[in-house]
């Protein structure tokens, strides 16, 4: 435009011309791409005119900032320089973590001219450190410690470092490998400032080892082979933007030469590129950047022709080839190109986007009409034909006169950095870094935390309100899905999410104590999550083990003497694991209900099974109707504490002189007989248990050849106990336990089976020896854990087998086991798995939308697995097919999820 405009008529004419050209260019998916600022940062220090932003680099949520005019605490080093690290959080902000300086910082070294950073390594040139040679430069680099601190681990100087070479004006790290540009190295005789770059490799001993030094193939003087470097695993890109044209004619029109490195550890010149439409003073290579196949190169002193605008700038793009030849696809330039923008002054490509700074850029115009040489940063996206457009433009907040905005890009995924470092002609501009985000989704955050919770073994679930624990200032919370991440004790409690409830629900498993670590997640619109954990403590109940006065037990035969008190009838031992445990009330049946000459019945306590009334503690006297006998005895009113040294509980009778010779037995008839609190009963007779019935306090004998007194069946968590009980035995040799699966169960109990075949669904499950000819009471049980896993309904019976080989059945008894009450996966078997494997699972019947579902690593599904109905069942997975590895079975079902790991092998 002509300079005798007026500066401010000038620069707004030019920003409204080139924001018109841009929208109408702009694409629906290009105005997608314009990212939105997510920050600006700024040096911490008190410093001024310190550069902040002369160099940015990004990688995996961290960045790096270069301030090579930083002075120290209390500038006390002038221009020693610094660079500054930061770490994004997950709502979206950046945190300083360190700031880095040399160890040994000397004035106007300008540490912080050139920064780049490779997850936990940071290399920083120092381009005037005098430690080899008075401005001979170095590099240094960080590495990241656990504790989140950077360590300086090496200076890197050059091996023929001589004054005024300017190491460290440009340096590139990747992986374990660091490339250090030195501009000004003179080369070989009598060659002068030609510059060269420096390769260095990190050794096993954590060392870093100069493995070469690269100059230009063609050598000349004044090139500054090495102002512009940088690594892509074993590609590396030199830059030298004062470079002669091949036939010596024109100065300054720049070239760039590509590396690879080879097997033997050495680095070949593969390519060496020069723009086609060179210029004297192009400086074509003032910036690279190189991306796997994509390649571009700044050339910020380039004019644009018809009509000339001296010194725009452009950038070249260049496509590696199928033979590994680099091809010139593309010269790109700003749309709205001024004189002296400086358009290519930096560059970075991370993928399908790259972007241009234009330092000089005059930018949008304030108030006061300032907006000279305000700076710019471009950006453009690769298309599917691949070509390069412009989508979107960035800029400083209130852009001022020089403020250098566009000196410094750095791309990573979807974040662009920004470095704004003022220019030395600038009294007001702002020295700052910007971040800038395509893809700017704020992550939830945990608003209110969840707090540790405690229960007691065998408490009922414990509910815990969910609403208002997250917060996302883009999502509603109504909208956030709110799911359980991870419950690492399954076998403790049963957790589970209700997302349209807000609700977390933990079931205790029964008889289980210890703690679980259970987290919660919430999930917004665009997938990010945040998680909430805590800790359940479950206290341990008392365990209760109970030993009975039958032949299993104590093995009581009790002696009743007509016309005498206290004869001892019933005996039981009770002994708790811990102290907690109260005994309040026993409930005793007699089997002779309403039998003549009893009196009275008292229960004592002692710390033996004998009995002795003048010293063991009368817990209860109870008087009795001595012409009719109660059915049960029941004794309360007391309280005696259980420990873990045995109490005995014995039963005695007063009995008149003419009692009739009548038969009489006392037995517990369950659990609740018993009135405690603060434990559980786990053990009976030596035995795991948790219920009984009739439970005899003494040997009673009979006549009768194989008399049963009862036979039950019961469903535990690992099957179900079948229990009798014989008074007496005559050549019984075994009994062979039956059982049957039931599709449904009937409405009725089965018919007693006499016949001496068994029908052809029932299966033999087990067999437990019989005790020949006795008259004493004995005690039978068996514990059936081979089930089916979807078996729901059963029936047992017993065979009893003579010594001489003639059977009888006994009558059938059923059992339902508990239906399936929550959602639950119960793993796979077997795991890993080879060829199959077989899950389990429960589906309550409210759950109507059941998936089952398989899915790889990286989150495909691989298989969707049919679930035919609620309650128990197996489905059947194959696993032939699967490349071997981890995958995850996911059961989900009314916004509930449970998730389990199966390992496939070959």
């Amino acid at each position: 435009m002509p300079p005798g405009f007026p500066a401010v008529v000038r620069h707004r004419l030019a920003y409204l011309l080139a924001l018109l050209l841009f929208l109408s260019v702009l694409s629906p998916r290009a105005a997608e791409a314009q990212p939105v600022q997510e920050a600006i940062l700024r040096a911490s220090s008190d410093d001024v005119s310190t550069d902040f932003g002369e160099d940015v680099a990004l990688d995996q949520g961290r960045m790096v900032v270069g301030v090579k005019r930083d002075s120290g605490p209390d500038s006390e080093i002038p221009a020693a320089g610094a660079a500054y690290v930061y770490e994004r959080q997950p709502d979206g902000t950046w945190l300083e973590t360190s700031i880095l300086r040399a160890s040994n910082a000397g004035p106007v070294d300008q540490f912080g001219s050139s920064v780049d950073i490779s997850g936990d390594r940071i290399v920083v040139g120092a381009p005037n450190e005098d430690g080899a040679g008075t401005t001979a430069g170095a590099a240094y680099v960080y590495e990241r410690q656990a504790n989140g601190s950077w360590i300086e681990t090496a200076i890197l100087r050059a091996s023929n470092a001589g004054d005024g070479d300017s190491f460290g004006l440009s340096a590139s790290i990747s992986g374990e490998r660091v490339v250090v540009g030195a501009q000004y190295e003179d080369g070989p005789d009598p060659l002068t400032l030609t510059g060269a770059a420096y390769v260095f490799e990190r050794q096993s001993d954590g060392t870093w080892q100069e493995t070469e030094v690269l100059r230009s193939s063609d050598p000349d003087d004044d090139e500054q082979f090495g102002q512009s470097v940088e690594l892509n695993g074993t590609r590396l890109v030199v830059s030298a933007p004062e470079k002669k044209s091949p036939d010596d004619r024109t100065w300054g029109v720049g070239a760039v030469y590509v590396y690879e490195r080879q097997p033997n550890g050495t680095w070949q010149e593969k390519e060496l590129l020069r723009a086609p439409d060179a210029q004297s003073y192009d400086r074509f290579g003032g910036a690279v950047s190189i991306d796997d196949d994509w390649l571009i190169v700044g050339s910020n002193a380039r004019d644009i022709q018809d009509p000339r605008v001296f010194a725009a700038g452009a950038v070249y793009v260049f496509q590696r080839q199928t033979d590994d030849s680099w091809q010139l696809t593309e010269q790109l330039r700003a749309s709205n190109a001024e004189e002296y923008d400086r358009f290519g002054s930096s560059v970075t490509i991370d993928g399908d986007r790259l972007a241009v700074g234009a330092p000089l850029e005059d930018g949008l115009n304030n108030e006061n009409g300032a907006g000279s040489n305000t700076g710019a940063a471009y950006i453009f996206e690769r298309h599917p034909d691949d070509t390069w457009k412009e989508t979107g433009v960035v800029r400083g907040v209130d852009p001022l006169d020089y403020d250098d905005f566009g000196r410094s890009v750095s791309i990573h995924g979807d974040l662009l950095a920004v470095g704004q470092p003022r220019d030395i002609y600038s009294t007001y501009a702002d020295e700052s870094a910007y971040v800038f985000n395509f893809d700017p989704n704020i992550e939830p955050t945990v608003a209110t935390p969840l707090t540790d919770q405690s229960a007691i073994e065998d408490d009922p679930p414990i509910e815990i309100d969910l609403s208002g624990r997250f917060t996302d200032p883009e999502t509603p919370n109504a909208d956030l899905e709110l799911s359980l991440a991870s419950n690492d004790n399954e076998t403790l409690v049963d957790a589970s999410v209700n997302n349209e409830q807000r609700q977390l629900t933990l079931t205790l498993q029964p008889n289980e104590s210890g703690t679980a670590t259970i987290t919660v997640q919430a999930k917004d619109e665009a997938t990010a999550t945040a998680t909430s954990s805590f800790v359940l403590t479950v206290t341990e109940v008392p365990d209760l083990s109970i030993t009975d006065g039958s032949s299993a037990g104590l093995s009581l035969t009790p002696n009743i003497d007509p016309g005498t008190d206290d004869n001892l009838l019933g005996l039981l031992k009770l002994s708790a694991s811990t102290d907690g445990v109260s005994l309040e009330g026993v409930t005793i049946s007699n089997s002779a209900v309403g039998t003549a000459g009893m009196t009275g019945a008292t229960l004592y306590a002692s710390a033996d099974p004998s009995l002795d009334p003048t010293t063991d503690d009368e817990l209860v006297v109870l008087s009795i109707d001595e012409t009719d006998a109660p059915a049960t005895f029941d004794f309360s009113g007391f309280t005696t504490d259980l420990t873990s040294t045995a109490t005995y509980l014995l039963v005695a009778v007063d009995v008149q002189p003419d009692a009739p010779d009548t038969p009489i037995a006392l037995t517990l008839a369950d659990k609740s007989a018993l009135a405690f609190t603060g434990g559980e009963i786990t053990s009976l007779n030596g035995s795991a248990a948790t219920s009984f019935n009739d439970l005899p306090l003494s040997v009673d004998a009979t006549s009768l050849p194989v008399e049963l007194a009862g036979l039950s069946a019961q469903a535990t968590e690992t099957g179900v106990t079948i229990e009798w009980q014989t008074l007496s035995e005559t050549g019984n040799d075994r009994f062979e336990i039956e059982r049957r699966i039931l599709t449904d169960a009937p409405s009725v109990s089965e018919d007693a089976t006499n016949s001496r075949s068994a029908s052809t669904d029932w299966v033999q499950v087990g067999t437990v020896g019989g005790a020949g000819t006795t008259t004493t009471a004995q005690r039978y049980g068996f514990d059936d854990t081979s089930l089916p896993y979807d078996a729901t309904t059963l029936s047992y019976r017993l065979k009893q087998v003579d010594v001489d080989g003639t059977s009888a059945y006994s009558s059938a008894i059923q059992v339902r086991r508990a239906e399936a009450t929550s959602l639950k996966l119960l793993g796979t078997f077997p795991n890993p798995a080879q060829g199959q494997a077989t899950a389990r699972l429960n589906v309550p019947d409210d759950v109507a939308n059941a998936r089952l579902v398989l899915y790889d690593l990286l989150g495909r599904q691989v298989q969707a697995l049919p679930i035919s109905s609620v309650g128990r069942q197996k489905v059947q997975l194959r696993t032939n097919d699967l490349a071997p590895g981890t995958y995850f079975l996911r059961l989900t079902g009314n916004g509930q999820v449970r998730t389990k790991r199966l390992t496939v092998v070959r």
